[in-house]
């Protein structure tokens, strides 16, 4: 199979499709034969001339087209002018307009001879493992779709294939609230809010006892592995990547360590109170007190169970959303979103960021 040069992201715009873009970009100004074009659908009018800027090189940029996602034509015109060999959609929604919104990004693909790769919108855990969250059945009918054209091109002269990225959870949310400077930057481009574990509030809403393991990965990774496996020969049904694989109790220790400084204090009479301590070390010596100890962030966790998860559960939702929050949580208790398998880490060169050294880069004490 002809590896991806000419490539369109739908939905690019923001969120980890803006990350793709840029990983491809990046990709891009290092390898310039590896791919050669990239592309933005939006279905917000864009302005003529409006791209996204490649991080590392300015003057590489992908423009931003607007598309209407109810019209095969209106995307199938645009995938036919680029010469776009494969499509990836990182389109989000409530169900009605997400699922013929891919629908019809598929079909429009399909109607252009020059695409023969399709990646749907996925990027989390596997939508077709987790069964507690209903909201993930939405990216199953697209999935169905691709596995039938598969098929079907298999004996034809049009080769296609496809893949769903599966990465897990965003390690970015972790960086809900970062008072630094550039604090805004630990979220990349996706939206503010805490999961899990919020840092900044010293709080975590654990799902369980806080010792199921989690599988972690920056968005800014994510975007690098994608770009990488563009350039691989044929594309697995399923391209797993992670960053690291850490319980909650681990991602709080490690907070707790990694925010913390040493504190040497001498006191002749008293020990005043102090804030949050921990590892504590007091020595008396000649009336004197030796104070030592390490002080941090102190995280506060709220274990759940399944029954206090359903207990919080709105019984008549009115969002879209409904009670995905809490569902999502308990597909972490029930073992749905393990990920069996890290199937980019081994087949490119991607190097992924750490846990601990996300935290350390965003809520470790500077020098």
């Amino acid at each position: 199979m002809p590896k991806s040069q000419k490539i369109a992201v739908a939905g690019g715009t923001g969120g980890v499709g803006n990350h793709i873009v840029e990983g491809l970009l990046e990709l891009q100004s290092r390898s310039p034969t590896s791919i050669t074009k990239v592309i933005v659908l939006s279905r917000s009018s864009t302005t003529k001339g409006s791209y996204i800027q490649s991080p590392s090189s300015p003057d590489l940029h992908a423009p931003i087209i607007s598309v209407d996602y109810t019209s095969v034509s209106s995307i199938s015109n645009v995938l036919s002018e680029h010469q776009i060999d494969t499509v990836i959609s990182t389109l989000v929604g409530e169900p009605s307009q997400f699922i013929p919104a891919q629908e019809t990004l598929l079909q429009a693909a399909l109607s252009v001879p020059t695409v023969h790769r399709f990646a749907p919108s996925e990027f989390g855990s596997d939508s077709e493992q987790i069964e507690s969250a209903p909201l993930y059945k939405m990216k199953l009918p697209i999935l169905k779709s691709l596995r039938e054209v598969k098929v079907r091109r298999s004996s034809s002269l049009l080769p296609f294939e496809f893949t769903k990225f599966v990465c897990g959870i965003f390690m970015n949310h972790l960086g809900f609230g970062n008072p630094k400077p550039n604090g805004s930057q630990a979220l990349g481009h996706l939206r503010s809010f805490p999961y899990i574990v919020d840092i900044s509030n010293g709080t975590a809403d654990v799902p369980g006892d806080g010792n199921d393991k989690i599988w972690y990965t920056t968005a800014e990774d994510v975007g690098r592995f994608v770009a990488e496996a563009t350039q691989l020969d044929e594309w697995p049904e399923e391209s797993t990547m992670v960053g690291d694989v850490v319980t909650t109790n681990q991602v709080i220790e490690m907070v707790e360590r990694i925010s913390g400084e040493l504190c040497i204090a001498v006191f002749r009479t008293h020990i005043p109170p102090f804030p949050p301590i921990f590892c504590a070390h007091i020595r008396v010596i000649d009336d004197v007190f030796l104070f030592i100890a390490f002080s941090g962030k102190k995280i506060t966790p709220r274990y759940n169970t399944e029954a206090q998860l359903f207990a919080r559960m709105d019984p008549n939702p009115t969002s879209w959303t409904g009670n995905h929050y809490l569902e999502s949580f308990l597909s972490i208790v029930r073992g749905e979103r393990v990920q069996k398998t890290s199937v980019l880490n081994e087949l490119t060169s991607v190097k992924p960021m750490t846990v601990e050294d996300y935290l350390q880069k965003w809520w470790g004490k500077d020098d």
